[in-house]
């Protein structure tokens, strides 16, 4: 379980998980990429979200959120396939707001399950500076991706988010670099 996440929001870990995930599948292995991302955080637009690439002819499938808040869901109904890279996504609710439900008893059980069909789960988490408790998600990862936009943070404060991350207890496999070209224009 892969926890992909930065500092702040518009790094791309969006990308880089559908990515990973295209490659993980490469290998004959069933991958799962869950959003935990909350919609309601209209001051953070996204780029891109999971929702985009679903194969999905309903106007609002159902998410993570909708999920945890209700009673009578089941598992099934939360997974959409992703045809283009065929792996499954759990996106994340339109209207309900997954920060108020991360505590909730469903949520364990939910990996736990998922961790038995899938041979690699990726969450795209929030960044670490959005309130969202990116490291309360990061307890079911067994390893975490840090994404960092050239130019979009100084070194201290990646550290401070880097150092966030392993507090939270989670090693940190790797580092990934977005929008490096840009940085190179002025070479």
């Amino acid at each position: 379980m892969i926890l992909v996440t930065g500092a702040v929001s518009e790094v791309e870990s969006t990308t880089i998980a559908l990515n990973m995930a295209a490659r993980l599948r490469d290998k004959e292995t069933p991958v799962l990429l869950i959003d935990a991302y909350d919609h309601r955080q209209e001051n953070k637009p996204r780029r891109y979200t999971l929702l985009d690439f679903i194969d999905s002819d309903v106007e609002a499938p159902l998410g993570l959120g909708d999920y945890l808040a209700a009673e009578d869901l089941v598992e099934e109904e939360l997974l959409h396939p992703i045809a283009d890279i065929q792996v499954q996504a759990v996106i994340c609710s339109e209207n309900t707001p997954i920060s108020e439900l991360l505590n909730a008893t469903k949520l364990p059980k939910l990996i736990d399950s998922m961790k038995t069909r899938f041979a690699y789960i990726l969450i795209d988490a929030p960044a670490l500076d959005e309130g969202i408790d990116t490291e309360h998600l990061a307890q079911y990862a067994d390893t975490a991706i840090y994404v960092v936009k050239t130019r979009k943070m100084n070194i201290f404060t990646e550290k401070k988010a880097y150092k966030k991350l392993e507090q939270a207890g989670i090693s940190i496999f790797g580092t990934v670099l977005t929008d490096v070209q840009k940085m190179y224009e002025r070479v």
